[in-house]
């Protein structure tokens, strides 16, 4: 028909498909171009593996100087020892008073709470009263068993008569007794006599914190003034609050803190529950058996605190650092990629690529570089710290305790 005009369809411009269709385009081009994006990649995995490496080398040798500078405190110093003399009758009132305060404070950190039980002094039943120099003492020292090895014979059995003990090898020699060997012995106050016989001896060691140190259960001996201690002679706890002895009983309940335990973020926590632990457990005891707490441990922690900081403080400037080349590697990653990417981008505008397109491919490509140098950067920090500690003049601070 000559009077009807003729319409002709509108030529479109090729449209992109939607973001979610651009991945296989990232990949491709990905592939195509993996030189530069490996080089990017391992650039941004060593930047973040450094900065990591930084952060744990901080927390690993914080840890190993706070736990290293505890170990060289004597053990009788960073322990909690509560000692009370106390009939045997009012021991159970006492235990109740005293270890869940213990308890509570050794919950922060962990470690071992023990009690020991000491009899009054007693002497050779054949030695002349006025002329006694050496004093024994039979004892309950409880966990013996786990932190002693038993060198001869058998541990005690309670309720035996003679009183069956065990001696420790040191004080078997300056006594020359041993398995088997029968004591006849008196009370220096109530002048009771008390048998017992010798079942086996046993041997400690010195570098365990069980024995706080003392020279009188790892030596054999002590001396005070003219007399000398020795043993002692350990017997089970029945023994000594229901058996023969006779008196007040002096009793200690010695927590020692697991050095482990002990972390920057809780010696705050440690010095508050130590502080008026004395006045609180004297409140809960009867006040006819009120208690005396030996501890250096809230000066320990005082100074090792003070040395954290110090040591955090110094290692801060270095992690600072770490974090602005972190920075600087990822703004190096971006804009060699933008650099690299500027003539397709380009390209993409004209064929009609809105910022949603190319939003989504820079979010794929940044995907594609990132999130593996991310898993990568722990083990190379792991391995950078693990470098360090390897070094023989590091060896010495224990950073892989």
């Amino acid at each position: 028909m000559s009077g009807e005009a003729r319409t002709h369809p509108t030529a479109r411009s090729p449209v992109l498909p939607l973001p979610t269709g651009l991945w296989p385009s990232v990949r491709k081009r990905t592939r195509a171009d993996w030189p530069v994006v490996l080089a990017c990649w391992a650039l941004l995995a060593c930047a973040l593996g450094l900065l990591s490496a930084g952060s744990l080398y901080t927390e690993s040798v914080t840890l190993a100087g706070l736990h290293r500078e505890l170990a060289a405190a004597p053990p009788a110093a960073r322990s909690l020892v509560v000692r009370t003399q106390i009939l045997a009758e009012r021991l159970q009132v006492a235990d109740a008073a005293i270890t869940p305060e213990l308890v509570a404070t050794l919950s922060i950190t962990g470690g071992e709470l023990t009690r020991a039980l000491v009899s009054a002094p007693l002497a050779d039943a054949a030695t002349d009263p006025g002329s006694v120099t050496r004093l024994l003492s039979l004892a309950s020292y409880e966990g013996l068993d786990r932190h002693a090895v038993l060198a001869t014979g058998s541990w005690p059995v309670p309720g035996r008569n003679p009183v069956e003990v065990t001696v420790s090898e040191t004080a078997a020699r300056i006594l020359g007794i041993g398995a088997g060997s029968t004591l006849s012995l008196v009370g220096r106050l109530d002048h009771q006599p008390v048998t017992v016989i010798v079942t086996g001896t046993w041997r400690a060691d010195p570098g365990d914190a069980y024995w706080l140190g003392d020279p009188l259960l790892l030596e054999g001996s002590s001396t005070t003034g003219s007399f000398t201690s020795v043993g002692p002679l350990m017997a089970d706890a029945a023994d000594l609050t229901g058996g023969p002895v006779h008196g007040t009983l002096d009793a200690a309940w010695r927590a020692v803190p697991a050095i482990t335990g002990f972390r920057p973020d809780n010696l705050d926590a440690v010095a508050t529950s130590v502080d008026g632990l004395g006045a609180r457990i004297n409140a809960a005891l009867p006040e006819s058996n009120q208690a005396t707490l030996t501890t250096k441990l809230p000066a320990i922690v005082a100074a090792v605190d003070r040395s954290v900081l110090v040591a955090t403080s110094g290692i801060l400037l270095l992690l600072v650092q770490f974090a602005v080349l972190g920075g600087y590697a990822v703004l190096l990653v971006a804009s060699l990629l933008l650099e690299r990417r500027r003539t397709e981008t380009a390209l993409l505008r004209a064929r009609g690529a809105g910022f949603g397109h190319l939003l989504t491919m820079a979010a794929g490509e940044a995907m594609v570089v990132t999130v593996p140098a991310v898993l990568v950067a722990p083990w190379i920090a792991a391995g950078l710290v693990l470098l360090v500690a390897r070094n023989p003049a590091l060896a010495a601070i224990g950073l892989l305790e």
